[in-house]
């Protein structure tokens, strides 16, 4: 018996590459890729410049993800622009909260000196 045969039709080892097995596992695959590559995008937007995008990268991800790709680095990206949301619009609000304080103590100096 031989070891080291070649086999002209054999895959090499140590690569794997996803072959659709009829048009509807292409399409799917074509559409799990599209949501995945738009969830990064989307999750480099939310973390960069547009936080709000963040909810959309993470439903992209999970869309992708359903179809049977792979979008780990969109949904990571879209979880940390959905905390960095969320302590944006706390800081907003903590902004707006003393800024009525500082007006509502203004009014108040003023009523007492008049």
């Amino acid at each position: 018996m031989v070891t080291n045969q070649y086999h002209p039709y054999a895959q090499p080892a140590g690569r794997w590459e996803y072959v659709p097995g009829g048009p509807e596992d292409a399409q799917r695959y074509a559409q799990a890729s599209k949501s995945a590559d738009t969830s990064l995008v989307l999750g480099i937007l939310a973390v960069t410049v547009l936080p709000i995008l963040a909810p959309f990268a993470v439903w992209q991800a999970s869309k992708a993800e359903k179809l049977g790709g792979r979008a780990t680095p969109g949904k990571v990206l879209g979880w940390v622009g959905v905390a960095l949301l969320v302590l944006g619009l706390l800081w907003i609000g903590f902004v707006l909260a003393m800024w009525g304080v500082m007006f509502s103590e203004f009014q108040q100096s003023m009523n007492s000196s008049v």
